[in-house]
Protein backbone atom coordinates (compact mmCIF):
# COMPACT_ATOMS: atom_id res chain seq x y z
CA UNK A 1 0.00 0.00 0.00
CA UNK A 2 2.74 2.12 0.74
CA UNK A 3 3.79 1.97 -3.17
CA UNK A 4 0.39 3.00 -3.92
CA UNK A 5 0.82 5.87 -1.39
CA UNK A 6 3.62 6.77 -2.91
CA UNK A 7 2.49 6.75 -6.39
CA UNK A 8 -0.54 8.95 -5.69
CA UNK A 9 1.81 11.13 -3.89
CA UNK A 10 4.36 11.68 -6.92
CA UNK A 11 1.58 11.73 -9.18
CA UNK A 12 -0.01 14.43 -6.64
CA UNK A 13 3.35 16.40 -6.55
CA UNK A 14 3.70 15.98 -10.81
CA UNK A 15 0.07 17.26 -11.42
CA UNK A 16 0.51 19.78 -8.24
CA UNK A 17 3.94 21.28 -10.15
CA UNK A 18 2.20 21.10 -13.61
CA UNK A 19 -0.63 22.98 -12.17
CA UNK A 20 1.60 25.43 -10.78
CA UNK A 21 3.66 26.14 -14.10
CA UNK A 22 0.47 25.94 -16.00
CA UNK A 23 -0.60 29.21 -13.06
CA UNK A 24 3.03 30.66 -14.18
CA UNK A 25 2.52 30.54 -17.92
CA UNK A 26 -0.94 31.54 -17.20
CA UNK A 27 0.00 34.80 -15.19
CA UNK A 28 2.55 35.07 -18.21
CA UNK A 29 -0.26 35.01 -20.97
CA UNK A 30 -2.11 37.16 -18.80
CA UNK A 31 0.35 39.65 -18.04
CA UNK A 32 1.17 39.64 -22.12
CA UNK A 33 -2.13 40.33 -22.98
CA UNK A 34 -2.33 43.27 -20.65
CA UNK A 35 0.25 44.81 -22.60
CA UNK A 36 -0.81 44.18 -25.68
CA UNK A 37 -3.91 45.68 -24.34
CA UNK A 38 -2.40 48.62 -23.53
CA UNK A 39 0.09 48.87 -26.55
CA UNK A 40 -3.18 48.51 -28.45
CA UNK A 41 -4.70 51.51 -27.15
CA UNK A 42 -1.74 53.21 -27.34
CA UNK A 43 -1.40 52.46 -30.87
CA UNK A 44 -4.95 53.32 -31.19
CA UNK A 45 -4.79 56.51 -29.59
CA UNK A 46 -1.62 57.71 -31.45
CA UNK A 47 -3.87 56.58 -34.68
CA UNK A 48 -6.77 58.71 -33.59
CA UNK A 49 -4.65 61.56 -33.18
CA UNK A 50 -3.03 61.44 -36.35
CA UNK A 51 -6.24 60.93 -37.52
CA UNK A 52 -7.35 64.34 -35.77
CA UNK A 53 -4.24 65.73 -37.28
CA UNK A 54 -4.52 64.60 -41.13
CA UNK A 55 -8.43 66.48 -40.67
CA UNK A 56 -6.06 69.29 -39.52
CA UNK A 57 -3.96 69.25 -42.35
CA UNK A 58 -6.51 68.12 -45.03
CA UNK A 59 -9.05 71.56 -43.73
CA UNK A 60 -6.25 74.08 -44.06
CA UNK A 61 -4.60 72.44 -47.13
CA UNK A 62 -8.27 72.89 -48.46
CA UNK A 63 -8.50 76.52 -47.50
CA UNK A 64 -5.19 77.04 -48.76
CA UNK A 65 -5.57 75.38 -52.12
CA UNK A 66 -9.12 77.77 -52.13
CA UNK A 67 -7.33 80.56 -51.38
CA UNK A 68 -4.79 80.35 -54.44
CA UNK A 69 -6.46 78.81 -56.83
CA UNK A 70 -9.60 81.81 -56.21
CA UNK A 71 -6.37 84.31 -56.71
CA UNK A 72 -4.86 82.20 -60.03
CA UNK A 73 -8.50 82.46 -61.15
CA UNK A 74 -9.24 85.88 -60.78
CA UNK A 75 -5.94 86.79 -61.98
CA UNK A 76 -6.13 84.58 -65.21
CA UNK A 77 -9.48 85.59 -65.83
CA UNK A 78 -8.20 89.26 -65.43
CA UNK A 79 -5.46 88.61 -68.08
CA UNK A 80 -7.91 86.44 -70.15
CA UNK A 81 -10.29 89.85 -70.41
CA UNK A 82 -7.90 91.80 -71.10
CA UNK A 83 -6.62 89.86 -73.95
CA UNK A 84 -10.13 89.12 -74.83
CA UNK A 85 -11.29 92.57 -75.45
CA UNK A 86 -7.56 93.38 -77.12
CA UNK A 87 -8.23 90.72 -79.35
CA UNK A 88 -11.89 91.38 -80.24
CA UNK A 89 -11.00 95.28 -80.40
CA UNK A 90 -8.66 93.83 -83.35
CA UNK A 91 -10.87 92.14 -85.07
CA UNK A 92 -14.04 94.45 -84.74
CA UNK A 93 -11.45 97.17 -86.74
CA UNK A 94 -10.35 94.52 -89.35
CA UNK A 95 -14.06 93.49 -89.84
CA UNK A 96 -14.99 97.15 -90.27
CA UNK A 97 -12.64 97.92 -92.80
CA UNK A 98 -13.30 94.73 -94.80
CA UNK A 99 -17.01 95.67 -94.45
CA UNK A 100 -16.62 99.01 -95.75
CA UNK A 101 -14.46 97.26 -99.23
CA UNK A 102 -17.27 94.23 -99.16
CA UNK A 103 -20.04 97.14 -98.97
CA UNK A 104 -17.84 98.86 -102.20
CA UNK A 105 -18.02 95.96 -103.68
CA UNK A 106 -21.72 94.80 -103.17
CA UNK A 107 -22.90 97.94 -104.18
CA UNK A 108 -21.40 97.59 -107.65
CA UNK A 109 -23.28 94.03 -107.92
CA UNK A 110 -26.25 94.97 -106.39
CA UNK A 111 -26.69 98.75 -108.86
CA UNK A 112 -27.09 96.74 -111.97
CA UNK A 113 -29.59 94.41 -110.15
CA UNK A 114 -31.62 97.13 -108.68
CA UNK A 115 -31.90 99.18 -112.09
CA UNK A 116 -32.95 96.04 -113.88
CA UNK A 117 -35.59 94.99 -111.52
CA UNK A 118 -36.49 98.48 -111.51
CA UNK A 119 -37.03 97.99 -115.70
CA UNK A 120 -39.13 94.82 -114.76
CA UNK A 121 -41.42 96.21 -112.37
CA UNK A 122 -42.04 99.05 -114.80
CA UNK A 123 -42.80 96.71 -117.68
CA UNK A 124 -45.04 94.73 -115.39
CA UNK A 125 -46.46 97.42 -114.42
CA UNK A 126 -47.10 98.61 -118.18
CA UNK A 127 -48.98 95.28 -118.80
CA UNK A 128 -51.07 95.09 -115.66
CA UNK A 129 -52.22 98.67 -117.26
CA UNK A 130 -52.76 97.21 -120.44
CA UNK A 131 -54.40 94.16 -119.44
CA UNK A 132 -56.68 96.07 -117.55
CA UNK A 133 -57.69 98.42 -120.20
CA UNK A 134 -57.85 95.17 -122.61
CA UNK A 135 -60.29 93.25 -120.38
CA UNK A 136 -62.32 96.58 -119.35
CA UNK A 137 -62.69 97.00 -123.36
CA UNK A 138 -63.46 93.66 -123.19
CA UNK A 139 -66.01 94.24 -120.93
CA UNK A 140 -68.09 97.17 -122.75
CA UNK A 141 -67.92 95.27 -125.76
CA UNK A 142 -69.48 91.82 -123.89
CA UNK A 143 -71.73 94.11 -122.04
CA UNK A 144 -72.97 95.53 -125.77
CA UNK A 145 -73.11 92.09 -127.06
CA UNK A 146 -75.29 91.19 -124.26
CA UNK A 147 -77.68 94.08 -124.77
CA UNK A 148 -77.87 93.92 -128.83
CA UNK A 149 -77.95 89.78 -127.67
CA UNK A 150 -81.29 91.18 -125.60
CA UNK A 151 -82.62 93.39 -128.24
CA UNK A 152 -82.29 90.46 -130.34
CA UNK A 153 -84.29 88.37 -128.93
CA UNK A 154 -86.99 90.01 -128.27
CA UNK A 155 -86.71 91.30 -132.08
CA UNK A 156 -87.22 87.51 -132.45
CA UNK A 157 -90.28 87.09 -130.07
CA UNK A 158 -91.99 90.12 -131.84
CA UNK A 159 -90.74 88.31 -135.11
CA UNK A 160 -92.13 85.04 -133.95
CA UNK A 161 -95.38 86.70 -132.68
CA UNK A 162 -96.20 88.58 -135.79
CA UNK A 163 -96.16 85.56 -137.87
CA UNK A 164 -98.10 83.38 -135.88
CA UNK A 165 -100.59 85.94 -135.88
CA UNK A 166 -103.75 85.38 -138.54
CA UNK A 167 -102.99 87.33 -142.01
CA UNK A 168 -106.20 88.87 -142.49
CA UNK A 169 -105.53 91.46 -139.54
CA UNK A 170 -102.10 92.56 -140.56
Amino acid sequence: MQTLAEERDRQLKGRESEISRLRNELDAERQSKVEAITRLQEAQKGFEEQKALIETMKAEMKDTFNVLSSAALKSSSEDFLRLTSEHLGKVVTDAKGKLGEHQVSMDGLIKPLHEALKRYEEQIRQMEEKRHRAYGSLEEQLKSIATTHEQLQRETSNLVSALRRPQGSR
